[in-house]
C-alpha cells in the first residue's frame, strides 16, 4: 500500500511538473534545439526523470519503515518536552530513566539534535511527549549509545491487548442492544442463498450491505439477508445511532 501510494503522488507530481514546462514552452523550446525526430524521446526521458526524483523524495519523505512498529528501549536519561522547542535548553518537563520503553511515531532533526515524538506508559497508561537526542540520529531500527531498538514491546502489547478487549466487550454490548432494538421495532431480519428469491423481493424488501452490522448479518457466499421495504427506514435510523454510539465510545491506543 505505501509502494502504491509513492507511485500515485510521483506520478502526479512529474505530471504537474511536465503540465508547467510545457505552458512555460519550455518543452517546445528544447524540442526545437535537440532536432524534432528527439522530440517524443525527450519528453519520454524528461517524465522518467521527474518520476524517478519524486519516487525517491516522496519515499523518504513517507517511508514508515523507520517509524513504524518502532520501539525505543533508553540506555541513558535523556530529556523530555511537551512540544517541540526551537530553544529547548532549560525548557525539559523531566527526563526518561533508562531502560524506559518509548513508541516512537515522529523524529524530527534540527541541527546537530534529534526530536523524537511518541509515548511512554505512565501507570499502564500512554503519555505523550517528545525527547531529544543530543546527536543527529537518522536510523532508528539499530543500537545506538543512546536506545536499543525493537520492533515490539510487551508493556505496550499488553496495553494494546487490554484496549483490544474493552473494544470486544463494547461491540458485544452493542450486538445485544441492536437486536433488542430492532425486536422492540418489529424488524425481523430474513436469510437466504436463494437467487430465485432475490430476484423476487426486489419491490417488496430490502437486501441487507454484505459487510454486515456491527459483526452480524454478514454475507458470504451468495447467501444475504433482507427486510421489509417498510421497514428500512427504521432500521437505517437504529443502524445510524449505533454507530455513533460505538464510534464514540470505542477507546483508541493512543
Amino acid at each position: 500500500m505505501y509502494t502504491v501510494l509513492c507511485v500515485v503522488i510521483s506520478l502526479v507530481i512529474a505530471f504537474l511538473l511536465l503540465l508547467i514546462l510545457a505552458k512555460l514552452k519550455i518543452l517546445d523550446f528544447v524540442g526545437e534545439m535537440t532536432g524534432c525526430g528527439t522530440f517524443i524521446l525527450f519528453r519520454l526521458i524528461l517524465v522518467a526523470v521527474i518520476f524517478g526524483v519524486s519516487f525517491h523524495f516522496t519515499k523518504e519523505f513517507l517511508d514508515p519503515s523507520e517509524i513504524e512498529k518502532t520501539y525505543l528501549t533508553t540506555k541513558v536519561e535523556l530529556k523530555c518536552y511537551e512540544k517541540f522547542e526551537k530553544e529547548p535548553y532549560g525548557k525539559e518537563i523531566g527526563t526518561l530513566k533508562p531502560d524506559t520503553v518509548f513508541k516512537l511515531i515522529h523524529d524530527k532533526r534540527k541541527g546537530s539534535i534529534t526530536w523524537l515524538e511518541g509515548y511512554v506508559l505512565d501507570d499502564g497508561t500512554p503519555k505523550h511527549l517528545f525527547v531529544v537526542i543530543p546527536e543527529e540520529i537518522k536510523k532508528f531500527k539499530e543500537e545506538t549509545k543512546y536506545f536499543i531498538y525493537n520492533d515490539t514491546s510487551k508493556s505496550f502489547n499488553a496495553y494494546y491487548k487490554k484496549i483490544d478487549d474493552e473494544n470486544a466487550v463494547l461491540l458485544k454490548n452493542i450486538q445485544h442492544d441492536f437486536m433488542a432494538e430492532l425486536k422492540h421495532n418489529n424488524i425481523v431480519i430474513e436469510h437466504s442463498s436463494d437467487n430465485i428469491l432475490y430476484e423476487s423481493i426486489k419491490k417488496t424488501h430490502k437486501v441487507l450491505n454484505r459487510e454486515g452490522y456491527f459483526g452480524l448479518f454478514t454475507s458470504k457466499n451468495g447467501d444475504f439477508y433482507y427486510i421489509k421495504k417498510d421497514k428500512n427506514k427504521t432500521f437505517e435510523e437504529i443502524v445510524s445511532s449505533y454507530r455513533e454510539k460505538r464510534s464514540a465510545e470505542t477507546k483508541r491506543y493512543f
